[in-house]
């Protein structure tokens, strides 16, 4: 008999439809994302579906360790965040209106919270030459928006902009997440950019 443990973190990511053969019963995986088990022990006679498992186990172990945000630019403290990174950071939940037109809930970390950790000059160090200093936020396949630094900033705005990773409760589909800026107030969502990877930190030449 073969046995292992697996986390309900790991599970989630666990590939759909994988036949698991225990003792007692066969279970199939037909979705990902059920995170209200808190975790399972996988046991079967199958040596080689063991074997496959625990690829897929350091498979997932591998993948959550990646890079999955990057800022750098005008900054004392270049990063390189895994998702636990932001997961650690706070939270808020923001309300706006989409392309669809209908309001929806978003959570996320405020880009505040993001330019503070990587050193970048906001509060009281945002005035003389620092207000020409922006944020460009670069997508997956390359495309960019702009934002004033004073536009993050609480103590100019009052609206927050967050880096969301969820929608109505939901982590945000394929395509869009798994990281969006979300802009609220803002009437046309043209600078909430989908599969944000990177936030560079320029000064206006």
């Amino acid at each position: 008999m073969y046995s292992t443990p697996i986390s309900a973190h790991d599970f989630q990511w666990l590939i759909p439809h994988l036949m698991i053969v225990s003792p007692n019963r066969s279970i199939r995986v037909t979705s990902i994302g059920l995170s209200t088990f808190t975790g399972f022990h996988f046991q079967t006679e199958n040596r080689k579906l063991m074997k496959y498992l625990l690829l897929s186990f350091f498979f997932i172990s591998s993948v959550s360790a990646q890079t999955v945000l990057k800022i750098s630019g005008e900054v004392t403290q270049p990063l390189n965040l895994q998702a636990n990174d932001l997961k650690a950071l706070p939270h808020v939940e923001v309300k706006a209106k989409d392309r669809d037109g209908k309001e929806h809930r978003y959570s996320g970390v405020p880009v505040i919270e993001l330019l503070k950790k990587a050193g970048v000059t906001v509060g009281a160090q945002l005035r003389g030459e620092n207000l020409v200093k922006y944020a460009l936020v670069r997508a997956a396949d390359g495309y960019e928006v702009l934002f004033a630094l004073p536009e993050l900033d609480p103590e100019f705005s009052t609206r927050t902009i967050i880096l969301a990773e969820s929608v109505d409760g939901t982590s945000l589909p394929s395509g869009t997440g798994p990281y969006r800026i979300v802009v609220p107030e803002e009437k046309k969502p043209a600078r909430w950019i989908r599969e944000v990877r990177e936030i560079e930190i320029r000064f206006v030449k």
